[in-house]
């Protein structure tokens, strides 16, 4: 009688039952991996150190704006963020006016845009910039702005801010 275990020992780690263990392995590993990065890039870009925040105060109306003042929380945003309170935002300094552009890739809730100037006047307002997930449209002022005020959708209307309105940081 013959037995798989007579042959040479090269010849019984080929066979094509160790290739495949061998193979579903590699791809276990491969998903792991992956898997690890993915969860890895969610935990970045939802950490949120103790942000700077400051006072924008426009018609009497204060908001309790989060600054972005560094190129990686420009970039992120209000990004999977769930909800914004009644009177908060964020707000993104520039060192010089000029035409800065903004989507809504993975915000989850629609945001008014408040474009700011260098003397503090507001220069422009995009209403209800709604989020999305694929090929989103970006919004830029039609004058060079120096500071961009993102707020809950629908805020402006409520507040009756308008352009030519003066700004305020506290």
């Amino acid at each position: 009688m013959f037995y798989p275990t007579d042959l040479p020992a090269n010849i019984i780690d080929a066979s094509p039952v160790r290739i495949l263990m061998v193979e579903k392995r590699v791809y276990f590993y491969y998903f792991a991996g992956l898997l690890t990065v993915g969860v890895l890039l969610l935990i970045f870009l939802s950490y949120r150190p103790n942000e700077p925040f400051v006072t924008v105060e426009v018609n009497g109306v204060k908001v309790a704006a989060e600054v972005a003042d560094d190129p990686v929380e420009k970039t992120r945003g209000l990004m999977f963020r769930d909800r914004l309170g009644k009177n908060e935002g964020m707000i993104f300094p520039f060192d010089v006016e000029g035409y800065y552009n903004f989507w809504m890739m993975n915000v989850q809730f629609p945001l008014d845009l408040v474009w700011i100037n260098s003397d503090k006047t507001i220069i422009d307002i995009t209403l209800n910039a709604q989020p999305c997930t694929v090929n989103c449209p970006t919004y830029t002022s039609k004058e060079k702005a120096r500071y961009v005020l993102e707020v809950n959708g629908g805020f402006v209307s409520r507040n009756n801010i308008a352009v030519g309105a003066q700004v305020n940081f506290k």
